[in-house]
């Protein structure tokens, strides 16, 4: 196993990327960078293109990183070529969907970290299960070709259960 010092976090919303992607940096020493973070500002406004693509690119030059979260097509399929390691959360449909709305209740007592301020889940609620089903329909198929053309010199993990996240840390970090 190659070392891990560039690590691309990905999978549908309500996976628990960014929750995981903070478990990870703890225990690799890493920093972590969230992409809604960048890719939205307050309110859910999307972040102008030049800015966006200028911050991302200063994340890849550096040289170790996690970064989590899914984006844009092309940026996305940048960060994996940049990466040594593409962890994917292949879960199921229903895991996220019952994430993501565990997620709108926490949010009504206390706001994500990972995401912009003034940016209450609430706001996209009605389309979090579209994004989570077209996410699985069209961009999941995409990502697993994207990730097997990239296999050489790099670590690929495609987590299919919940439960393989904390045994991922384990065999890994700890």
């Amino acid at each position: 196993m190659a070392i891990m010092q560039r690590i691309t976090i990905c999978g549908n919303s309500g996976s628990g990327k960014s929750t995981f992607s903070e478990k990870l940096a703890t225990v690799s020493g890493l920093p972590v960078y969230h992409i809604d973070l960048l890719q939205f500002q307050p309110g859910w406004r999307k972040t102008p293109a030049e800015e966006f693509a200028k911050v991302h690119n200063e994340w890849l030059a550096k040289p170790n990183w996690i970064i989590e979260g899914v984006g844009d097509w092309h940026p996305l399929k940048k960060r994996f070529e940049a990466s040594d390691t593409i962890i994917y959360f292949d879960f199921p449909v229903e895991y996220c969907l019952q994430n993501a709305q565990e997620r709108l209740e926490k949010d009504k007592i206390s706001p994500n970290p990972y995401i912009p301020a003034n940016s209450p889940y609430a706001a996209k609620a009605d389309k979090q299960e579209e994004v989570i089903q077209f996410f699985q329909k069209e961009w999941r198929p995409k990502i697993l070709v994207l990730m097997e053309s990239l296999r050489e010199g790099r670590n690929l993990f495609v987590l299919t259960e919940p439960e393989a996240l904390n045994n991922f840390l384990a065999e890994n970090f700890l």
